[in-house]
C-alpha cells in the first residue's frame, strides 16, 4: 500500500471513529430525563452525572496526548477507546441505581476523551491542523452527533431507549475491530526552517516566550466556553423544549436533532471552505453568525422561531473547533503535548457546562437557558479578539527576526574587497 494511500485510509477510519463518538457524546441529552426517571434521580442529579462523565474524558483527553506521541501503533489504543465505550453502551438504559450509572458513564467518558485528543493529534501529524482533513474528521462527529438524537427518536417511537444505547454499542465495537487491522500511523515531518539560528533566537526572545504562552493561554479559554456552549446546547436543548416550552418528549427530541443536524450541515460545508479560506476567517464567520443567532435566540426564546434559531446555532458553532486547532497549529506549531493541552480544557469546558447548566436552570428559571448562551457566545467572541492580536504580534516579531537574519548573511557586493593576512587588498571584482 503505497503512503498517500496508508494516510488517507486512516483519515478516512478516523472520521468514520468520530462519528461514532458524536452519536455516544449526543445520546445522553434527549434521554436524560428518561435515565433520571430509571434510576429515580433529580435534575441537579443527572448535571451531575454529565459532569463526572466529562471530567473523566477530560482526564482521558490530557493523558492520550503524550500516550500517542511516545508509542508507534496508536491505531491500537484507538481500537481500546471504541472496544470500550462500546461495551459500556450496552447496560445504561437498564441500570437502576444513581451510583453504578454514574461508575458506567465516567468509564465512557474517559474511553471518549482518549478516542478524542488521539484523532486530533493523528489528522495533525498526517495532514496538519489548516486543511479539509481536520473539517472532515469534526464533520464526521457533527454528524454522529446528529444521528445520535434522530436514532433515539426512533427508537422512543417504535422500540424503546434500550435499542438506540444498543445500536452504539455495536457500531463502536465494529469501528474498534477495523482499528486493529490498520497499518501505524506514519507522522508528517515537518520542514525545518531554513536559518536555524534564526528560530532559536526567536524561541529564546522573552517577548515572543511571553506572547506564545498567553496565546495558548487563550487558546484554552477558547475552547473551554465554546466546548461548554456546544455541550450545553446538546444535553439541555431538549430539557428546555419540555420545561419550557411544553413539548412532548418526542418533540423535544427532534429539537436537539434539529441542533445538531445543523452542525453537520456546518461542518460539511466547513470542509470545502477551508480551501478558500485561512482557519481565522472561518472562526469570525462562525462567531458573527453565532452573534446575531443568539441575539434572535434571546430576542424570541419560544415560538417556532425556537426551530430555526437551533438549527442556526448548530450551523454557527459547527467549524470552531476543527478551525482553532487549525489556527493553533498554524501559530504554534502542534505538538502531542500541547494537542492535549488542548483537548484538556475543552473537556473541562464539557464537564463544567453541565453542571453550571443544570444548577442554573434548577435554582433560577429554565428561560435562564438563553441567558446562558448569549454570556458564553459573547465571552467567546472577546476570547477570540485577543488571540488575533496576540497571534498578530507573533508573526510580526517572526518577521522582524527574520529580516534581521537575513540582513546579517548577506554576501558581501562585488566591489567590496577582502583583506588577506599580509594586509594586501584583494578586489573581488575583477
Amino acid at each position: 500500500m503505497s503512503p498517500s494511500r496508508g494516510k488517507h485510509m486512516i483519515s478516512l477510519s478516523y472520521t468514520a471513529a468520530f462519528v461514532n463518538l458524536g452519536i455516544a457524546g449526543s445520546l445522553f441529552g434527549p434521554c436524560l430525563l428518561q435515565l433520571a426517571h430509571n434510576t429515580c434521580s433529580t435534575l441537579m442529579q443527572m448535571s451531575a452525572l454529565l459532569t463526572s462523565r466529562s471530567l473523566l474524558y477530560c482526564l482521558g483527553s490530557g493523558i492520550a496526548g503524550p500516550i500517542f506521541e511516545r508509542i508507534e501503533n496508536s491505531g491500537r489504543c484507538t481500537a481500546l477507546a471504541l472496544l470500550a465505550t462500546g461495551l459500556s453502551s450496552f447496560p445504561i438504559p437498564f441500570i437502576t441505581n444513581y451510583y453504578i450509572l454514574v461508575a458506567v458513564a465516567t468509564l465512557q467518558g474517559f474511553m471518549m476523551g482518549c478516542l478524542d485528543c488521539g484523532g486530533n493529534y493523528a489528522i495533525v501529524q498526517l495532514h496538519g491542523g489548516d486543511g479539509p482533513e481536520m473539517q472532515l474528521l469534526h464533520f464526521g462527529f457533527g454528524l454522529g452527533a446528529w444521528l445520535g438524537p434522530t436514532a433515539v427518536g426512533i427508537a422512543l417511537q417504535f422500540a424503546g431507549m434500550s435499542w438506540a444505547w444498543a445500536g452504539v454499542g455495536v457500531v463502536h465495537m465494529a469501528m474498534g475491530l477495523v482499528f486493529c487491522a490498520l497499518p501505524p500511523l506514519r507522522k508528517t515531518t515537518k520542514p525545518e526552517p531554513e536559518t536555524e539560528t534564526a528560530c532559536e533566537d526567536l524561541q529564546r526572545s522573552p517577548g515572543h516566550g511571553i506572547n506564545r504562552v498567553a496565546l495558548i493561554v487563550f487558546c484554552c479559554i477558547f475552547l473551554l466556553v465554546y466546548v461548554g456552549l456546544e455541550t450545553a446546547v446538546g444535553n439541555f436543548l431538549a430539557v428546555y423544549g419540555e420545561m419550557a416550552l411544553h413539548m412532548s418528549k418526542e418533540t423535544a427530541t427532534w429539537l436537539t436533532s434539529v441542533y445538531w443536524g445543523g452542525l453537520a450541515i456546518g461542518r460539511l460545508l466547513a470542509i470545502p471552505l477551508s480551501m478558500v479560506l485561512s482557519a481565522k476567517s472561518l472562526l469570525f464567520l462562525d462567531l458573527a453568525g453565532s452573534v446575531g443567532t443568539v441575539t434572535l435566540f434571546w430576542l424570541y426564546p419560544s415560538g417556532s422561531l425556537v426551530w430555526v434559531t437551533a438549527g442556526l446555532l448548530g450551523l454557527c458553532f459547527a467549524s470552531a473547533f476543527a478551525s482553532l486547532l487549525g489556527f493553533a497549529d498554524r501559530c504554534l506549531q502542534m505538538t502531542g503535548k500541547l494537542t492535549g493541552v488542548l483537548m484538556f480544557f475543552a473537556a473541562v469546558g464539557e464537564f463544567s457546562s453541565p453542571l453550571i447548566t443544570g444548577w442554573v436552570l434548577q435554582q433560577k428559571s429554565v428561560w435562564y437557558f438563553s441567558y446562558l448562551i448569549a454570556f458564553s457566545v459573547c465571552l467567546t467572541f472577546v476570547v477570540f479578539l485577543m488571540m488575533i492580536c496576540i497571534a498578530g504580534t507573533l508573526e510580526k516579531t517572526s518577521k522582524q527576526r527574520t529580516q534581521a537574519t537575513v540582513a546579517d548573511i548577506q554576501l558581501p557586493d562585488a566591489s567590496e574587497t577582502i583583506v588577506d593576512n599580509d594586509n594586501d587588498q584583494i578586489p573581488l571584482a575583477l
